[in-house]
């Protein structure tokens, strides 16, 4: 196939991982996690970065959790792969070996025992704690995308993926980050990678010149009332303690690009675009506001059934704050936001796209 191409030696792809800030190259796309509504805006955001002519220039697709599906998605049907004939659902029996190798597609997890950032590729797949698979490793050609979807995205509500694999497969672990004596065996235990990092951020701060990030986690939110029995304080004590974590990471990283560490943009799913005030048609861009932003922060944390109204109107919000960030940031980036076509332009006005929304906070059992 026209992916197949020489392996990466460990010596290149080890500099391409730690490459210094003078050595920064490429454009990084990172798609957060947030369930089936972040897949959903996501899509619409990456449409509108494909219509900038944004998508053709990226050398990296990172992703999260619900992020991972729309990566997933765009990896099967990237040129490689519009030859061949779809197949049941998202991705089929596509093997990582088989993704592109330029960009490339790399879906994050966490490793409950290392307690970092777990990746999949089609170059390698580990951690640095844990250690990589050798490039070229046999493994790569029988572990399925779909695996590596289902562990991105495996909710901490549910059980851990767990896969074995023989001894030797991952080389070159950072052993002074194990406690004394402590000796990791073949079997990894695999979580939803937004406990580590909810961006999909990992595999391209360290190294990309440009990183745009589309964040569709929902927004934290004050409660009037939280719940002080044991279920729910401990819930409502970890949401609390994963909004400060990703609070942090979303402050160093609007740091990084003020500081010129990187060029870029944000957008998340609780932006308004008038905060993209420096935009000077910024009044005029589409978008939504007021109810119907504070109704699309609501939207539930889902990976099951979303109507085909919710479907439309968070795809246009992903598109229009793309769309907005783009207004404000492209130039840098060297695109203009030129005219383009939402995915549902009668589905931007305000009272239709409320009627869309309508009990999307509401987590239904099985799709119903």
């Amino acid at each position: 196939m026209a992916n197949e191409a020489q392996p990466v030696d460990a010596e290149t792809l080890d500099e391409r991982y730690r490459a210094p800030r003078a050595g920064r190259q490429g454009l990084a796309i990172c798609l957060s996690g947030g369930g089936y509504r972040a897949a959903l805006f996501h899509a619409g955001a990456l449409r509108r970065l494909n219509q900038a002519g944004l998508l053709s220039r990226a050398s990296t697709f990172s992703s999260v959790s619900g992020g991972s599906i729309s990566n997933a998605l765009l990896a099967r049907v990237w040129p490689h792969f519009l030859a061949e004939e779809y197949r049941e659902h998202l991705v089929g029996p596509l093997m990582l070996a088989q993704l592109p190798r330029a960009p490339r597609f790399i879906f994050c997890a966490a490793n409950l025992e290392t307690g970092v950032n777990f990746e999949f590729s089609a170059e390698r797949m580990g951690d640095y704690v844990l250690g990589y698979t050798a490039p070229a490793s046999p493994l790569l050609g029988t572990t399925l995308v779909a695996e590596a979807v289902a562990a991105s995205s495996a909710f901490p509500l549910f059980p851990p993926l767990v896969r074995d694999f023989p001894a030797g497969t991952f080389q070159g672990g950072d052993v002074n980050a194990l406690p004394t004596g402590v000796t990791l065996g073949g079997r990894v235990k695999l979580t939803d990678g937004g406990v580590y990092d909810n961006m999909g951020l990992e595999p391209a701060w360290k190294t990309h010149r440009q990183v745009l990030v589309s964040d569709g986690g929902k927004p934290f939110s004050v409660i009037s009332r939280a719940g002080v029995s044991l279920l729910p304080r401990l819930a409502r004590s970890y949401q609390v303690i994963a909004n400060q974590s990703e609070a942090l990471r979303k402050r160093w990283l609007i740091a990084s690009y003020l500081n010129g560490v990187y060029q870029g943009a944000y957008w998340g799913l609780g932006t308004d675009k008038e905060e993209y005030v420096e935009a000077p048609t910024v009044s005029s861009l589409p978008g939504y506001t007021d109810r119907v932003l504070d109704a699309l922060r609501e939207v539930r944390t889902d990976l099951d059934h979303f109507r085909p109204g919710e479907q439309s109107v968070l795809m246009n919000h992903g598109w229009c704050l793309a769309n907005a960030a783009l207004s404000r940031w492209g130039a840098d980036l060297g695109v203009g936001a030129g005219p383009a076509t939402p995915p549902a332009p009668e589905l931007l006005d305000p009272d239709r796209a409320l009627q869309a929304l309508a009990g999307s906070s509401s987590v239904r059992v099985f799709g119903h």
